[in-house]
């Protein structure tokens, strides 16, 4: 492990001052995509210029907005830190194979095996992209401070620091608010990462021809980069049984003297002392990723969900008492399914551990639904777009799918009490290109299934047109389709459909 540690140190060192340098840099740059929305917002009411006509209230803008309105500035204060980071993991290994006196060979020849120099690399990297994300993060809350600074205060509206890092499309994928997403889109990035690496090893190895997209990127980095990266003062020196890191050897420079180096004891000294500190920036940048990620998401994860009750305004008390809602919030994070009683509000998946690990498509279900899941788990399995409905006898459950241009209807009938299903399926019609068809209603009446299917077409500029309804009895008795008829009804687009009460054919 001292090795692991040593090599680590010694890809960190080698990095520092770049990135330090693209910290700043994307400081700078988002610093100055604020101001600039700041004052564009501010001179279009000419509160700035004394010109703001009286009487009139100007709007008012968040911090969030103006993350929002800037994100082309954010584009590029995180495009180039990001491109150099993605170039950076071919130079990590390439760069130690230029010079008069390859570096990558005195690596390889460190005592106790090579794999500690494979995942030094790998964890340097990530050191890398974490404090990066951590820095966008400090950096946000500098942003924040520039903007209660600059905006005028008739034009300044409260806004959530999850809000803002919600507006930014960007921030959505490289620091979203669900801790899981979180894991697997930075596993997926570290899938392609060992990928790469297992290529660049293999064209090292084998001169594998596959690989000339590295050597070409490779050539072009070491003509414009060479001076940055090569030129270190950093080598590994084997003494005795150990190896140890030394910061006065050039590489690519003449070789060391073993013997005037062991009778330079003054030098001896000054790299021991300078050993005590080679791994400072491994655990400041380790500790300020930590710190900064893991209360950026232990907040997220606590949403502040609001709190509801039932209050009786009129009547008996005792009735409001026993009515219970049952329904969803819809957050940032996706439906909450609660209920609501005199008492209050409870969230079904209220606790903080659970909300941390809430996925953007994790589903969510109703109280009624949940309860038709553990009593007919094999029905259900699968059952997610369509419509239920329920007798005490069967349970039904329609839904609309497209297959080769025709929209087909799938019906599903249970018998609850034998806990067998019959599926039938017929055409409805073409489903065209833009076209939207959806249930709008389903019911049982006696032996006969009445469902209503709403077709209507979305035009290049999103304008829905004027909704067809048509109406479907199915016989479950028969098993099969006795009528459809088209519903001709003053609907404007726009406007929801539904069934109460009576139907008839």
């Amino acid at each position: 492990m001292s090795h692991y540690f040593k090599l680590l140190a010694l890809e960190v060192r080698r990095f520092r001052y770049v990135l330090v340098g693209m910290m700043f840099y994307t400081l700078i740059v988002e610093g100055l995509a604020v101001a600039w929305e700041i004052r564009n917002f501010a001179n279009r009411y000419g509160i700035r210029e004394g010109t703001r006509e009286p009487g009139v209230l100007p709007n008012t803008i968040s911090f969030a907005d103006i993350i929002g309105n800037a994100q082309q500035g954010f584009a590029l204060a995180i495009f180039i830190p990001v491109a150099a980071l993605i170039a950076y993991v071919l130079i990590i290994w390439y760069r130690d194979w230029f010079g008069r006196h390859p570096f990558a060979y005195r690596q390889l020849m460190i005592p106790g095996g090579r794999i500690p120099l494979y995942f030094a690399k790998l964890t340097a990297l990530f050191i890398f992209v974490f404090s990066l994300l951590a820095w966008q993060l400090a950096a946000m809350a500098i942003l924040k401070l520039e903007y209660a600074i600059m905006t005028p205060e008739l034009l300044k509206q409260p806004s959530r620091f999850t809000d803002a890092m919600y507006a930014s499309e960007i921030f959505k994928l490289l620091l979203p608010l669900h801790f899981s997403q979180f894991l697997i889109n930075y596993g997926l990035g570290l899938l392609g990462v060992l990928i790469v690496f297992a290529g660049i090893l293999l064209e090292r190895s084998y001169r594998i021809r596959g690989d000339r997209y590295g050597g070409a990127l490779l050539g072009a980095q070491h003509y414009a980069a060479g001076s940055c990266f090569n030129d270190h003062r950093t080598s590994f020196v084997p003494v005795g049984n150990d190896s140890h890191l030394f910061d006065d050897f050039r590489i690519g420079g003449r070789r060391s003297d073993m013997a005037e180096l062991k009778a330079d004891h003054p030098q001896n000294i000054r790299v021991k002392r300078m050993g005590r500190f080679r791994y400072v920036w491994v655990g400041a940048l380790a500790l300020f990723s930590i710190a900064a990620l893991g209360v950026y998401y232990g907040y997220a994860s606590d949403e502040r969900l609001p709190s509801f009750h039932l209050e009786t305004v009129k009547g008996d008390p005792t009735i409001g008492a026993a009515i219970v809602l049952d329904g969803s919030y819809v957050g940032r994070k996706g439906n909450r399914p609660m209920k609501v009683d005199a008492e209050g509000n409870r969230y079904t998946d209220a606790n903080r551990v659970g909300r941390l690990f809430i996925l953007p498509f994790s589903k969510t279900y109703s109280a009624s639904t949940e309860a038709l899941i553990k009593a007919h788990r094999g029905f259900m399995r699968g059952k997610e777009y369509g419509v239920l409905e329920q007798t005490d006898e069967l349970l039904l459950y329609v839904e609309v799918v497209p297959k080769q241009g025709v929209a087909k209807v799938k019906l599903s009938v249970l018998n609850k009490k034998t806990e067998k299903s019959t599926d039938y399926v017929w055409d409805a019609g073409p489903w065209k290109p833009r076209e939207n068809v959806g249930l709008a209603d389903l019911q049982i009446e006696g032996d006969r299934a009445h469902f209503m299917l709403e077709r209507y077409n979305t035009t290049q500029s999103n304008r829905q047109s004027d909704p067809q309804l048509f109406h479907y009895t199915f016989d479950l008795a028969a098993g099969k389709l006795i009528g459809s008829r088209e519903i001709k009804l003053p609907i404007k687009a726009g406007f929801n459909v539904s069934v109460n009460g009576d139907r008839g054919d």
